[in-house]
């Protein structure tokens, strides 16, 4: 019965002793910002294409503004396609990773070479495009504007 009385005076003891003034609103914005981990690195994505397997890119102004991206790009494979990630936009820099994903159309192409094409959606201030696949850089194209 004493241990138990001298526990429970010691852990009262714990808790009024931490009691005291607290930190501000801004020490305590202080000790989050700094305790926040800096921003992850982007991972860079893996390219399953050979420099020769991609060709023909070109950048346009669609009749809206917004830049279309084509080309072509080749798959051995016809349990894939070619295709487009969703562009980035850095500015007046947009960049677009090629990539494979599964082939959900029905069919292959009879040479391996898939017609690549997408719209840029708010792209009006764009006026070059990366085309990437992975770190490597498969095209850079400028794209022509009216005026």
């Amino acid at each position: 019965m004493r241990r138990l009385t001298i526990l429970t005076i010691a852990a009262s003891a714990a808790l009024v002793a931490g009691c005291g003034k607290g930190e501000t609103a801004a020490q305590a914005s202080d000790t989050v910002a700094n305790a926040s981990p800096a921003a992850a690195a982007v991972k860079v994505p893996y390219c399953f294409f050979k420099d020769e397997s991609a060709k023909d890119w070109t950048a346009s102004a669609g009749t809206d503004g917004n830049v279309i991206v084509k080309g072509k790009a080749w798959l051995a494979d016809g349990r894939y396609k070619a295709g487009l990630k969703p562009a980035g936009i850095d500015g007046t820099t947009a960049s677009l990773q090629l990539a494979m994903p599964q082939n959900d159309t029905g069919f292959s192409t009879s040479d391996g070479w898939w017609d690549v094409k997408t719209t840029i959606p708010d792209s009006t201030a764009v006026d070059k495009v990366l085309v990437l696949c992975g770190a490597r850089t498969e095209a850079s194209l400028d794209v022509p504007r009216k005026g």
